[in-house]
């Protein structure tokens, strides 16, 4: 049930800025080294992801080269012992 005095009136909201509240706050936000910190953080920890996935991509072609060649003297092995 509708509360009165809203029936079919449409929704409204009314945001009101104080613009030497956001000037302030701008100001304050570029003053901080807070955000240069986080981004060079971030920055650092994507380099770091990517020496660490290339580091897995070598030894995994490189463990799978070991395999494939221990695969390989076992099927010959197994091949003379017959």
């Amino acid at each position: 049930m509708p509360r009165k005095g809203f029936e079919g009136s449409p929704l409204r909201l009314t945001v009101r800025i104080d613009k030497g509240a956001a000037m302030n706050w701008l100001t304050r936000f570029l003053g901080e080294e807070d955000g240069p910190t986080a981004v060079e953080y971030a920055v650092m920890l994507a380099l770091i992801i990517v020496v660490c996935l290339a580091a897995i991509g070598s030894v995994g072609s490189s463990a799978s080269s070991t395999w494939g060649d221990n695969d390989s003297k076992l099927d010959i092995a197994w091949e003379a012992g017959r």
